[in-house]
């Protein structure tokens, strides 16, 4: 382990960040989802699994989430992928204000009816919305819909044969030149490498005489036996239909 300077320790004064730096040193792998890090002179934002050296405590920056690093004006790292699946805990089953805009807003409600349109539907006022949405991302309820347009542009680059003008209208975007200016202030390339840069399609079927093969990429979280997990027998669950 480095030593540290007297940087360090002040900065490790702040509870929130000590706590993080140490669960980012101990627990890399199993804090996915509950923050992501930067270096204070870094264009990326990263994983805390991420294989990159752990910066300085002095050096960090922590976000609650990928869409508040975007925020920043940080990019993705290209190894660890940080803004594939990392979410709020709690996001998909979390019954408070802030989770549950953030489910509506990954929904496209902000898109359709704006803020006032989800705050209608949470039954806050706008103010109410954005202190809330704030709290749990770390950023407003714009920014973090900006970013889910933003990832989905990048799913149906990667995950699709969908043609880029049908891709920027799908994301919000008024024409193609908008769509790329986006691609690229949040992800710092153009949507032709993040389609054509992969060694391999996403997704793809083959066909091998009788039998039909379907490539495809399956996000996933460290820890992961994918090889139990691929090679262990499934079994069926048939109900009692006479229960």
């Amino acid at each position: 382990m480095r030593s540290l300077t007297q940087a360090d320790r002040i900065a490790l004064r702040d509870p929130v960040l000590a706590s993080r730096y140490r669960r980012a040193r101990s627990y890399r792998e199993r804090m996915d989802g509950y923050f992501v890090l930067a270096g204070d002179m870094s264009e990326n934002f990263c994983r805390p699994g991420c294989s990159i050296r752990l910066p300085r405590p002095s050096r960090i920056r922590f976000f609650a989430t990928a869409a508040a690093a975007h925020a920043a004006g940080l990019t993705p790292c290209p190894r660890c992928l940080p803004d594939l699946d990392c979410q709020p805990p709690g996001l998909a089953r979390g019954d408070t204000p802030g989770l549950r805009a953030m489910r509506l807003i990954q929904d496209g409600e902000v898109d359709r009816t704006g803020i006032d349109g989800l705050a209608g539907l949470l039954g806050l006022t706008p103010r109410q919305v954005l202190r809330a949405v704030e709290s749990v991302a770390g950023c407003g309820p714009l920014k973090v819909a900006r970013a889910a347009r933003a990832h989905l542009a990048r799913l149906l680059l990667k995950e699709t044969a969908v043609p880029m003008a049908q891709v920027a209208r799908a994301t919000g975007c008024t024409s193609v030149r908008q769509f790329n200016t986006t691609i690229r202030r949040f992800y710092g390339t153009t949507p032709s490498v993040l389609r054509f840069g992969a060694r391999r399609p996403a997704a793809s079927a083959t066909s091998t005489g009788p039998d039909l093969v379907f490539w495809c990429a399956l996000p996933h979280r460290r820890p992961f036996d994918a090889d139990a997990f691929f090679t262990s027998p499934v079994t069926p669950v048939i109900p009692d239909l006479a229960a």
